[in-house]
């Protein structure tokens, strides 16, 4: 009995412990089915359903000639649908695409699929139709609801591939389209480095592409995508919920014209002379808009390519391109000027030995050093005036923004380097050595910018790469030229030192240019890259021109620099100044403004060879080439030239002192002495370019003057 009691017991235990967990159960499906059942399918549709972000078409870059040279263009990837989802309002399984349907038509799919992939080469590479059916089938096997077939199709192949059999049914075929972004260059790689590199996949920009990375952005839409098998999403529907935005456009200031006759000038140029290297930029002077900008390697094919911009990110010794610094701080200190007497030839300076190429074993005038690119005239010429105060020379390079960068919009400007007085050296031997290019660091386009002022009547201006910002044609923002000194010295320093740039290209080391049809002003240059060493053979050179054109009317600045050639040339005026010459001539014959006012430029800008003498001489040769008169008054009868224009003024004649005689033919200056009573002594061919003494010397009466002639 008691037995029987305790089995039954148990049973009812049992029994109530089974009815206790149906009626959990019974009450949970009750609440997940009616209490909670918002909340479940939110969750669940949470975990298979998100927003996501839709990547902007990013902003065009045009050319300032409106030419377009970096745009995004749609690219495709195609992938088929083979899986099965569950059907919410039926409650069943069903397959994108039926089996009988797939069987009927994967064959002459694959066969479609494998022309366009050996045709056009798109990847996955080319294989045969039956490899292309047989994957199919496979993945239709494992429910591959994401399977890539082809990859970076363009738009035009997109549309061929919604023709193909299946996939002509559209979202009943399985085609699973993946719009993604390339960005394309239709001119190449001209001006590669400056408009830059965009690549999101290595999350690379550069150049304009990266310092207006936000303007060319555009802003991101949002759309629905689901969860499907392997962790993997796609869209939900092709109709997005908030659209994206194109980003806005930007106008650059490259010339495409004229970035082409940049690089193949600068090209032929390298590659005639086997250099390693070189750059070559182009400027407006009013505004710093740089219209050019080339920046050619040697790489070991022997062929070129922008690798690394140059001209912004090679500081180095300019060379005797860096007179001009020099001679303007001479100039704006007063102690000299440009008819002063200095040196040429072989000179110490501390203990470094300096030897002139161009002039040797002579005393001429501070311009006809700077023509003649005399390295012992512009050195003896600095320290006199700055031997004792150093730092006044490097205070003034400092006002000319050297020692700094110039805050340009592209990556990897290096700032240029003068030393100062922090620096340890022993200022006896590194101040000439500065004066004319050495121990000092600039880029090109730090240099540049120099003469740009120059040209620019003083004011120095900001280089730029940008003009405006677009958006669907409606200009948004204008780059205004920048100002980053309104004055670098006085006016009539500037008017000699153009004068003295014009003389460098009428008769001094770039006299291969002044044959041009409009005026050029420029300083060639040539610095030893290694001077330190001893063997000739091991050097090498750092070739340039830098300078602007028209020389009476500035428009443009440019500068060329070929570094280490290899063929036995290596003067600026030999390798860069040719250069500078077809850029210059392409801007001439592309530019109607100066073509217009040819007339009026030549008029200008001819200058006989002799620059002053006898104003009835003179007024017959103008007279004859249909030129303006000689300005002179009625009695004056000897005239000197003014260098900013075609004009002549009045020579001054004082018995006490020596009249400027400097442009005179021997002749005439014999001439004009002797009736002074004054004795000449003649040494050299050509027109007087200096005296000794000097113009405006005290003179005793029978005192002989020497007469030193040059071209």
């Amino acid at each position: 009995m008691n037995k029987r009691k305790t089995i039954l017991i148990r049973t009812y235990l049992v029994y109530f412990i089974c009815l206790a967990i149906a009626i959990a159960i019974i009450f949970k499906l009750i609440n997940i089915q009616y209490i909670d059942r918002d909340k479940y399918l939110t969750a669940d549709k949470k975990a298979t359903v998100r927003w996501a972000n839709i990547k902007a078409p990013r902003g065009s870059i045009y050319s300032a000639d409106e030419k377009l040279i970096a745009t995004s263009v749609p690219i495709y990837d195609i992938r088929i649908d083979l899986g099965s989802q569950l059907n919410r309002k039926t409650n069943k399984v069903d397959t994108v695409i039926q089996k009988d349907t797939l069987n009927k038509y994967v064959y002459a799919l694959a066969d479609s699929l494998s022309v366009m992939a050996r045709t056009k080469k798109i990847r996955p590479y080319a294989k045969p139709a039956s490899q292309f059916a047989s994957e199919i089938l496979r993945e239709y096997n494992k429910q591959n609801r994401y399977f890539l077939l082809l990859s970076n199709l363009t738009y035009p192949e997109l549309m061929q591939i919604r023709t193909f059999p299946l996939f002509r049914k559209g979202a009943w075929g399985g085609l699973v389209v993946e719009e993604k972004e390339k960005r394309e260059r239709p001119f190449g790689n001209l001006a590669y480095r400056t408009v830059g590199k965009f690549d999101l996949e290595k999350n690379e920009f550069t150049g304009l592409e990266a310092y207006y990375f936000k303007e060319l952005e555009g802003k991101t839409g949002k759309r629905q995508e689901i969860k499907i098998a392997g962790n993997t999403w796609r869209p939900a529907s092709n109709e997005d919920l908030v659209e994206p935005e194109k980003g806005n456009d930007l106008i650059c200031t490259i010339d495409m014209r004229l970035q082409d006759v940049a690089e193949n000038a600068l090209r032929r140029c390298l590659d005639s002379n086997d250099a390693s290297y070189g750059c070559a930029v182009l400027m407006e002077v009013s505004t710093g808009y740089v219209n050019a900008i080339a920046n050619l390697k040697r790489i070991s094919d022997g062929s070129y390519i922008e690798d690394y911009n140059y001209a912004i990110w090679d500081a180095s010794e300019p060379g005797s391109t860096f007179k001009l610094a020099s001679v303007m701080a001479i100039l704006e200190e007063g102690t000299l000027d440009t008819n002063s007497i200095v040196p040429t030839g072989i000179k110490n300076f501390g203990a470094y030995k300096m030897e002139d190429s161009h002039v040797k074993f002579a005393n001429v005038s501070l311009t006809k050093a700077f023509e003649e690119s005399s390295n012992v005239g512009i050195a003896e010429a600095t320290n006199s005036v700055f031997q004792k105060k150093p730092y006044d020379y490097v205070k003034f390079l400092s006002s000319l923004n050297l020692g700094k960068t110039l805050g340009l919009e592209l990556q990897g400007e290096r700032p240029s380097k003068i030393k100062n007085k922090d620096s340890t050296f022993v200022w006896s031997g590194t101040l000439p050595l500065m004066s004319i290019g050495y121990g000092v660091h600039v880029t090109p386009m730090q240099l540049l910018t120099l003469y740009n002022a120059v040209a620019n009547n003083g004011c120095m201006v900001k280089p730029l790469f940008a003009k405006e910002i677009r958006n669907g044609g409606v200009v948004v923002k204008t780059m205004q030229p920048v100002v980053i000194n309104k004055s670098i010295c006085s006016e009539k320093t500037l008017g000699k030192l153009r004068a003295m740039m014009e003389g460098v290209v009428q008769h001094g080391t770039a006299r291969s240019l002044r044959k041009s049809p409009f005026p050029i002003a420029g300083k060639t240059g040539t610095a030893q890259l290694n001077y330190a060493v001893k063997d000739s053979n091991g050097m090498g050179y750092r070739a340039s021109f830098v300078g602007y054109f028209p020389a009476d009317n500035p428009k443009y600045s440019c500068i060329v620099v070929v570094v280490n050639p290899r063929k036995g040339r290596y003067y600026g005026g030999e390798l860069a100044a040719p250069v500078f010459k077809e850029i210059a001539d392409k801007v001439y014959a592309l530019n109607y403004s100066i073509q217009q006012n040819k007339q009026v430029v030549h008029n200008d800008t001819i200058k006989p060879f002799v620059r002053a003498g006898n104003a009835a001489s003179i007024n017959q040769v103008y007279s004859y080439l249909k030129l303006p008169a000689v300005t002179a008054g009625p009695s004056q009868n000897w005239v000197s030239f003014v260098s900013d224009s075609l004009y002549y003024k009045p020579i001054n004649i004082n018995k006490n002192t020596l009249p400027n005689v400097v442009g005179m033919t021997a002749k005439d200056a014999v001439l004009l002495l002797e009736r002074m009573g004054i004795k000449t002594i003649i040494s050299g061919k050509g027109k007087i370019i200096s005296t000794i003494p000097a113009s405006g010397t005290a003179l005793a009466k029978g005192q002989t003057v020497i007469l030193n002639l040059g071209m």
